[in-house]
């Protein structure tokens, strides 16, 4: 009987302190031939098209810091463990020129006014050709244009100049992930084709809601395809599930013990 009491309450724990699984909360893999939940800012256009034998989206260029804004729904990091994460393949059409900030990504909160001076969020900023690599976090405040640049922006962490840089046409695949840390902290991770840039990078003034996906070219002004943009989002429980969970669990034991103590009493009366 102990036992079966135990393994009980040990499911029940599991179920309520166990994140929830990872659920796509928007997923972008342009077959439709549409550019519906993107538009091009800072003077960049988006455009459907085919690549690589499939249907994909185009960021056309005409100068720098000029990007494809995606639109999904608010997440938040609510607390502590829960976590946003970007992943999606890109290229660009012809050779990136040697800039040390060639290539951003970045999950963004539009603050109501998407792709406007006011938006605040993180972005990876990736070095290209033959530039010295100078990769960075950058927590943008949300005070000066354009998305994705500007001085309204905080570096996190150190400088990575050990991983490589851009320097071709083949398709990459990026990925960007944000967890709450702490009550007042976000850790960022990224990697370019499953390659760590970034791990667990803490900023100490965390941004906890994202409602926008940004890609920019940067300062060297090229195009870039890219295609099966997801987001996916995992959460773990709230702290009122901890009650739950051991309110169950002391009542059960409670329930078990009356019916042992009546039983008793029925023995000792027959």
């Amino acid at each position: 009987m102990k036992l079966k009491i135990y393994r009980y309450i040990a499911v029940l724990a599991l179920s309520i302190f166990s994140a929830s699984p990872a659920k796509a909360d928007i997923s972008y893999n342009f077959e439709d031939g549409s550019t519906t939940g993107w538009s091009g800012v800072s003077g960049g256009s988006v455009s459907n098209g085919s690549d690589s034998g499939s249907l994909a989206l185009k960021l056309t260029t005409s100068g720098t810091n000029q990007s494809a804004l995606g639109t999904m729904p608010s997440l938040t990091l609510a607390n502590i463990g829960d976590s946003i994460s970007l992943s999606f393949s890109f290229r660009f059409d012809a050779t990136p020129g040697d800039n040390a900030a060639g290539f951003r990504f970045a999950l963004s909160n539009s603050r109501g006014t998407p792709s406007t001076a006011d938006d605040n969020g993180y972005y990876i900023s990736i070095s290209t050709g033959a530039a010295t690599k100078t990769h960075q976090i950058f927590r943008e405040n949300g005070g000066t244009a354009p998305y994705l640049g500007g001085g309204d922006r905080t570096a996190i962490g150190a400088t990575n100049s050990t991983a490589s840089n851009i320097t071709d046409t083949v398709q990459h695949t990026g990925m960007l992930v944000l967890t709450k840390s702490g009550a007042s902290g976000t850790t960022i991770s990224a990697s370019i084709d499953g390659t760590s840039y970034f791990a667990s990078v803490t900023d100490s003034s965390g941004l906890f809601t994202f409602d926008e996906i940004g890609i920019s070219s940067a300062n060297t002004s090229r195009n870039i395809w890219f295609d099966n943009v997801i987001v996916t989002s995992a959460a773990v429980p709230e702290p009122s599930s901890i009650f739950l969970v051991l309110a169950a669990g002391s009542g059960f034991l409670l329930r078990i013990s009356r019916r042992k103590m009546r039983n008793c009493r029925d023995c000792l009366g027959a």
